[in-house]
């Protein structure tokens, strides 16, 4: 059954609208601040146990942050992806924070505190054939030749 344009405009509307968007928030509020509660808690100990790892291994209290970064960011892979896809992640991840100037051996550490295993990923990208290369000084060159 094909319904007309006006009925799904009604329909739409009564369900956006602020009375029934508030209510549908209203009755899940208890169980999104639960869920954000077991979050922070868990978040916190981790910044905690990172902040101690980094501490013992004298980095400067200006780099701290960074670390705590990579570590959020390896939680994030570590939640969204299983085995193979998230060692590529990780350790593309520990590249990007190693070439940053973090120091590896302790990227590392803060891997094993987060529970994920971090290595320079296995892909290394081909060379780019000298044809696709414009850092030759001749722009005009033919590429197909």
């Amino acid at each position: 059954m094909v319904r007309d344009a006006d009925r799904r405009r009604r329909k739409y509307g009564a369900k956006i609208s602020p009375e029934a968007v508030g209510q549908r928030i209203a009755e899940l509020r208890p169980q999104m601040i639960r869920a954000h509660d077991e979050d922070f808690a868990v978040y916190t100990e981790l910044e905690q146990r990172v902040r101690q790892v980094v501490q013992a291994a004298g980095v400067p209290t200006f780099s701290i942050p960074y670390y705590i970064i990579f570590a959020k960011q390896l939680c994030r892979i570590r939640d969204a992806y299983t085995s193979a896809t998230r060692a590529v992640e990780a350790g593309i991840l520990y590249q990007v924070w190693q070439q940053r100037g973090l120091d590896p051996a302790l990227l590392v550490k803060v891997a094993e505190v987060v529970g994920v295993a971090v290595a320079p990923p296995p892909y290394v990208p081909p060379p780019v054939p000298k044809v696709f290369r414009l850092d030759e000084g001749m722009l005009d060159v033919d590429v197909l030749g």
